[in-house]
């Protein structure tokens, strides 16, 4: 199975634990979730990894679960799904230009979590999704607040 991961720009996770790419990690024992579970965690949505990153220099991966796999459900809005597996490869580092094609694909929901999850967006990345989306009002009010820090931008008129 296939799926999302994020990690500092080390390939460190926010436990320490340093990664390498197109590396087998294996861990033996019962999965469980959480910081004190036991497994390698990973979202199916991309957005959802930065729910778990701290810092501007976040690095997602694409992963590859090659285990026994659980899945969490949360009610994060009815749509976050994450897993955890006792054996994982990263098999792709992804580039600002990947997650931007990832991003174009989305409903707008989903557009608007990556926007307010996201913190690595650029001016000229800024400039070009308010391009792309001129004419998407949710999607324009979300760039405002949650990258460009306007607090009027959901104000009501």
């Amino acid at each position: 199975m296939l799926g999302y991961k994020a990690f500092d720009e080390n390939l460190i996770n926010r436990y320490g634990t340093k990664f390498e790419l197109n590396v087998e990690y294996s861990l033996s024992g019962e999965l469980k979730f959480g910081n004190d579970g036991n497994g390698f965690h990973f979202c199916t949505n991309l957005e959802d990894t930065l729910r778990y990153v701290d810092g501007s220099n976040a690095v997602i991966t694409i992963v590859e679960a090659l285990g026994d796999l659980q899945k969490y459900d949360d009610e994060y809005n009815g749509y976050y799904d994450m897993f955890v597996t006792n054996k994982i490869k990263i098999i792709k580092v992804l580039t600002k230009e990947d997650i931007f094609n990832y991003m174009l694909k989305l409903p707008e929901f989903r557009i608007i979590r990556l926007i307010s999850l996201y913190f690595q967006f650029s001016e000229e990345d800024l400039q070009m999704l308010e391009m792309l989306y001129q004419n998407n009002d949710g999607i324009i009010k979300a760039i405002k607040y949650y990258q460009r820090k306007d607090k009027d931008a959901y104000k009501i008129l």
